[in-house]
């Protein structure tokens, strides 16, 4: 009996654990189908295509004319909305980034029978994000655009607002304050699994260097951290870059002369 019931905790635990990271790491898009006279469609199918890489990820919206597309990778999205007799509808340019939750509202239009319409939509035009925290995040793009030494992307969350009072020394950045709080409270996730550095706890300091071309988005929560994110008042989310289609690399050159090192 006891084997039993520890074979079930370990069973619970591990479903738990995976449910968290998805909740922690992929984005989802929802949203509603409508007419033009805001009646509600169900039947309607919804296509999430990833630009970089041409996964396509469907659903189809229920009776309530409401969709769901849970498990996507961050990236930038081309949504399309699909139904017979009715105008194709298309939002482009969706930036996804980590754990986010956006909403996209459709309304189609009817078509005549010889017509065939694509409506392509601004994606700023109707877009919402579901949570109630305040933070800010730094693209895959501005990551690598930055002016960056040492290479570690964490150098960079000074340049977000709502954060101030560092003091760089061997124990990494200690009098950091995120909107008031102690960077010793701070969380920091890669891929929705906590990195922190457990050698010194009391700077914003992860257990492996974050290179710029490793980092596909960072995401400073101040405050509140929603449920499903963890511990802490504030959290450093870092997203990992996903590939694409297209082959590319990069090269840096580090010029090490003892002559322009400083004296210490």
């Amino acid at each position: 009996m006891n084997r039993v019931l520890a074979m079930a905790l370990v069973i619970v635990a591990l479903t738990v654990s995976t449910s968290a990271y998805g909740q922690s790491s992929f984005a989802t898009v929802t949203g509603t189908v409508s007419d033009t006279s805001n009646a509600l469609i169900p039947g309607v199918s919804i296509t999430a295509v990833n630009v970089a890489t041409g996964v396509q990820t469907g659903t189809v919206s229920n009776e309530s004319g409401v969709y769901n597309i849970p498990g996507l990778l961050p990236g930038n999205y081309k949504v399309t909305a699909t139904l017979p007799g009715f105008q194709t509808a298309t939002y482009t340019d969706v930036q996804l980034g980590n754990a986010a939750q956006v909403r996209l509202n459709f309304t189609l239009k009817v078509a005549s029978a010889n017509t065939t319409v694509d409506v392509t939509i601004p994606v700023d035009t109707l877009l919402a994000t579901s949570s109630s925290s305040v933070g800010e995040v730094l693209t895959q793009q501005k990551v690598v655009d930055l002016p960056l030494i040492g290479n570690d992307v964490l150098d960079l969350i000074m340049v977000m607002n709502g954060v101030e009072g560092i003091t760089t020394n061997a124990f990494g950045q200690e009098g950091t304050t995120f909107a008031g709080i102690s960077a010793r409270e701070i969380n920091i996730q890669r891929d929705g699994i906590s990195v922190n550095e457990s050698r010194f706890p009391t700077g914003v300091r992860s257990a492996t260097r974050l290179n710029p071309d490793l980092v596909g988005e960072i995401r400073l929560i101040l405050a509140p951290v929603d449920a499903e994110m963890g511990r802490g008042n504030a959290q450093i989310q870092v997203q990992t870059r996903s590939g694409t289609n297209a082959f590319h690399g990069n090269a840096v050159w580090s010029v090490q002369n003892s002559k322009l090192n400083a004296n210490t």
